[in-house]
């Protein structure tokens, strides 16, 4: 069974807001160059939702899209340039990072357990290795890979 979210977030600005309904698709470290080449970082922590989960609820006017490589699109902030989200084109989920959502209680910013990353994806094409625990898949279908050496 996966895990549920629920959880309500924004851009850096907070001009944008969205919330982040239903179970969790996939939450991971991705090392794809879309996603590192798009943050200036590797790997990239991605969680997530189906499409129907995912509503910007504020600020939807000052969402811009950028296309990336191949079908990827990155949706920002056209204010402040913060990623709202991202997705292939004609995806059914939105993949968010989980730094932006509302989880801070005044004393830590750590990640709750549940919203860690599971995996790492695209890890063939790591800058670096990895000597964590987590398994580490070559592409992006998490079901149809085996994980690398």
């Amino acid at each position: 069974m996966s895990e549920e979210i629920n959880e309500t977030g924004s851009c850096h600005c907070g001009a944008v807001k969205f919330k982040a309904v239903g179970p969790v698709r996939f939450n991971c470290y991705c090392h794809c160059k879309a996603c590192c080449h798009s943050r200036g970082v590797s790997p990239v922590h991605l969680l997530s939702v189906p499409e129907e989960g995912f509503e910007i609820v504020e600020g939807k006017q000052l969402v811009t899209t950028h296309n990336g490589y191949g079908t990827m699109t990155h949706n920002f902030c056209s204010l402040c340039g913060c990623i709202v989200y991202q997705c292939p084109e004609g995806a059914n989920f939105r993949a968010l990072h989980p730094t932006n959502f509302h989880i801070e209680d005044g004393k830590s910013c750590k990640l709750p357990e549940k919203y860690k990353p599971k995996a790492h994806i695209n890890y063939e094409n790591r800058q670096l290795d990895w000597s964590d625990e987590l398994p580490k898949f070559k592409a992006f279908c998490l079901l149809y890979t085996s994980p690398s050496p």
